[in-house]
């Protein structure tokens, strides 16, 4: 979808006429705001001027209570100066007006200028008048008699006048305005199409150039501007003709690199500066794409890659090393292997490298040397143990009764822990392929009935040790699972809560549902885990305190047996542990596999 562009005109003619009309707009209330000041000034100084020269008379009519002199008085004043005249009392009735009937005004005592008055002061106000219906200007007087104030004269005149004022101020801008808007039209329309022809005259020049090839010349002399105009033109015409000439060139090398594209591709010329990075290289660099012709070492600040970059374009043969990438998602191994870009005469023009992603490879490997190693170390101390006892018994121990039968009691309980460890691994990988295939049968099971089970076979190391095992189950909870599996984690899990208790203590299990998944909780108030252990606590051979698990026997393979027990059953393992106060495992098995 393209996007609508204004006209030269449009783009000459409204900015200037919305700025001439805020101009006008500001210049006429400008206008209008001092006149009317003026005017009011005027219109005030005039009140109180006519209304001081009949101050002191009136005064002396109201102290006499002249009031039917003073009202005929008003009349005829008023009638010649077309000012109205109002005399007030103290308590605030109308005594006298030249306009309207005393008797039908209301009580002015709440008028402004009446307060200011009769405080002594002149009063001044601008309102519409409730008895004649129109915008009038007010000034009052205070009458003094013997030093006091005995009522109040009051002026006042319509300010008819100044609204035409203002209207004819309006109406006088309005008129400059239409004018100078149709000026503006007149002016912009001329120039609009003067420079649109112009402009056509070099668009048809360039599409003229563009089909010949550009061999001819744009040549536009007036105005100055435009003559600048079309030397730029036939600059990035013939700029233009350098790229495509270079575009064929590169054209060719790109064929060579899209057909070694295995993964993220790199490719740079023998100068070591960018020809091209492909989108999933950039990706991996975490760099923008767009960065052909740069030097690497503006825009890689990998050391290891431009070193891999440099021994590819001076190697004969193909390069193949690994490096670390380090981002804000980790570190990344990466794989590169470099090839050289070179011509039928055997030039070199480039290099391209390709790079691969090997973190999961690298941690795999990583993973099965960890697994070998821990797989060795755990046998290796047994297969040791049993071997010193055979060897002293042989070396004549074997005749000591009391020592032989030491020496056959760690024979035999080493053996017992080998074929734990034996057993375990077994019970690992079975669990593994059995998940792998598919083969895992699940049916429906009380969940009660599976706990049960478990916790018999831990009751009589639980007595030995002094330790409460609990069961808390409000209902019971129908479950599809592989029962053998799920009692063999809850096993392993109580076990470890009982390792790990101290005697005299409660390990609590607890059955429950919630938010569509099954929960089973075991609880312990033993030593607790530090917060850095919790998320390697399911790895194989992975102990906390190696020490005391060997101590309880332990092969260190029990939580990951627990682990992929319930990852086969499509659910999750948590833990909740405070050093020295205990730790709570937790088995979240999801509502599909519940009932």
């Amino acid at each position: 979808m393209t996007r609508k562009t204004k006209g030269i005109f449009f783009s000459l003619f409204w900015p200037n006429a919305i700025a001439g009309l805020v101009f006008i707009i500001l210049l006429s209330t400008i206008t209008s705001i001092f006149l009317v000041n003026r005017y009011e000034k005027t219109v005030f100084d005039s009140l109180e001027s006519e209304a001081g020269i009949v101050q002191a008379r009136y005064a002396k009519l109201l102290k006499s209570e002249s009031v039917w002199e003073l009202r005929q008085d008003a009349l005829q004043a008023g009638a010649s100066s077309q000012t109205r005249i109002t005399v007030i009392g103290k308590d605030g009735n109308v005594i006298s007006d030249s306009q309207v009937d005393p008797g039908q005004m209301e009580n002015h005592k709440t008028r402004s200028e009446f307060q200011s008055a009769i405080s002594g002061q002149t009063g001044k106000d601008i309102r519409s008048s409730y008895t004649l219906g129109k915008d009038m200007a007010y000034l009052a007087l205070p009458l003094l008699a013997d030093g006091k104030i005995i009522g109040v004269l009051r002026f006042s005149q319509s300010l008819h006048s100044m609204e035409s004022l203002i209207l004819a101020v309006f109406v006088f801008f309005f008129v400059c305005y239409l004018v100078f808007f149709l000026a503006l039209f007149l002016i912009s329309r001329a120039t609009s199409l003067k420079i649109a022809g112009t402009l056509m005259q070099i668009s048809g020049k360039i599409k003229e150039m563009a089909e010949e090839g550009g061999k001819s010349k744009l040549y536009i002399d007036t105005p100055a501007e435009f003559e600048m105009l079309s030397g730029a033109v036939n600059t990035a015409v013939e700029t233009i003709q350098t790229m495509v000439r270079s575009a064929n060139a590169v054209a060719a090398q790109q064929e060579a690199i899209l057909s070694s594209m295995m993964e993220g591709v790199l490719a740079v010329d023998s100068s070591e500066k960018i020809i091209r990075i492909y989108k999933n290289a950039a990706v991996l660099l975490g760099i923008d794409e767009m960065q052909t012709g740069k030097s690497i070492h503006e825009v890689i600040r990998n050391s290891s890659l431009i070193k891999i970059v440099r021994n590819t374009l001076v190697s004969d043969s193909p390069v193949e090393e690994d490096f670390v990438l380090s981002g804000a998602d980790g570190e990344k191994y990466i794989m590169a292997t470099g090839t050289t870009i070179k011509d039928r005469d055997s030039k070199v023009l480039g290099a391209v490298i390709v790079l691969s992603d090997v973190t999961k490879l690298r941690m795999f490997e990583r993973m099965r040397k960890e697994f070998v190693a821990n797989v060795s170390h755990e046998l290796r101390t047994p297969v040791t143990s049993i071997k010193g006892s055979v060897e002293t018994l042989l070396d004549g121990a074997i005749d000591y009764p009391n020592d032989a039968r030491k020496f056959l009691g760690i024979i035999a309980g080493q053996a017992e822990r080998l074929g734990s460890i034996i057993n375990d691994l077994m019970s690992l990988s079975r669990i593994e392929q059995e998940e792998e295939k598919g083969l895992i049968q699940m049916e429906p099971h009380n969940l009660r009935m599976i706990v049960h089970n478990a916790l018999e076979d831990v009751q009589i190391k639980a007595k030995e040790r002094s330790i409460q095992i609990d069961l808390v189950c409000e209902r019971d909870i129908t479950v599809t699972v592989n029962d053998r599996l799920l009692e063999q984690a809850i096993v392993n899990l109580v076990d470890n809560a009982i390792n790990y208790s101290d005697p005299g203590s409660k390990v609590i299990v607890e059955l429950s549902q919630n938010d569509g998944e099954t929960i089973i909780s075991v609880r312990d108030n033993g030593i607790g885990i530090s917060k850095e252990h919790i998320p390697r606590l399911f790895e194989r051979f992975y102990r906390v305190d190696r020490g005391r698990s060997r101590k309880q026997g332990g092969t260190g393979l029990g939580l990951a047996i627990v682990k992929h027990i319930v990852n086969a059953h499509g659910g999750h393992t948590t833990v909740e542990s405070v050093p020295g106060s205990g730790s709570t495992f937790t088995i979240h098995i999801p509502e599909k596999s519940s009932h």
